[in-house]
């Protein structure tokens, strides 16, 4: 009889914890999502040129005659930079009615020389010339920040031999920037760059 009468209640029981299952609900609650905004920074340079010099023409040069050639780099973009101007330089010959690539007998009569200082020519002879030091970015309030670099370019005197009539002279200059800050170590040879940059001599 106890046995019967502990089974009937151990029965009501599990019964009123069946019911109670069904029914059961949690308060809950849920925070709203923490938003983390990750802005890129820029690298943007921009280039121009100005030409110093009275009294020289470019397209009727003469031996001796020399220009200074100012280049202002300004970095637009919001990181520090590291910079490199890679200068090219090619002398053609008209043939019919195309310039072509042409070789002077013997030295360059063309001479590039750095004027002034806060740049190096690594390896010399190169004509990759790098900035000591770096620019610095537009962020978070900076002005744009600009460095210069002057050439002095001479059609030598004494080397200019009647070989150079007619031909033309074309010198280039393409500016690289690499962002200063990064977590990894690197150098120029880890950033895929164009160095032997081809010249197409106008018409």
């Amino acid at each position: 009889m106890k046995k019967r009468w502990v089974l009937s209640i151990l029965i009501v029981v599990l019964a009123v914890a069946a019911v109670g299952g069904a029914t059961m609900a949690w308060f809950t609650d849920q925070s709203d999502p923490i938003e983390n905004v990750f802005t890129a920074g820029t690298v943007e340079i921009e280039a121009e040129e100005e030409i110093i010099g009275e009294g020289v023409t470019m397209d009727n040069w003469n031996p001796g005659d020399c220009v200074e050639k100012e280049f202002t780099i300004t970095n637009k973009g919001t990181k520090r930079i590291v910079l490199r101007g890679i200068v090219t330089q090619q002398w053609y010959e008209l043939v019919g009615a195309e310039w072509v690539a042409w070789t002077p007998a013997g030295s360059n009569a063309a001479k590039v020389t750095l004027v002034g200082t806060g740049w190096t020519e690594d390896p010399v002879g190169s004509g990759i010339w790098y900035y000591n030091g770096e620019v610095a970015g537009t962020y978070p309030d900076n002005p744009e920040a600009e460095v210069k670099l002057n050439f002095k370019v001479c059609l030598d005197g004494p080397e200019a031999g009647n070989q150079y009539q007619g031909k033309r002279y074309i010198m280039s200059v393409a500016f690289q920037a690499i962002q200063a800050s990064h977590a990894d170590e690197w150098d120029w040879d880890n950033v895929d760059f164009e160095t032997g940059l081809e010249l197409t001599p106008a018409p």
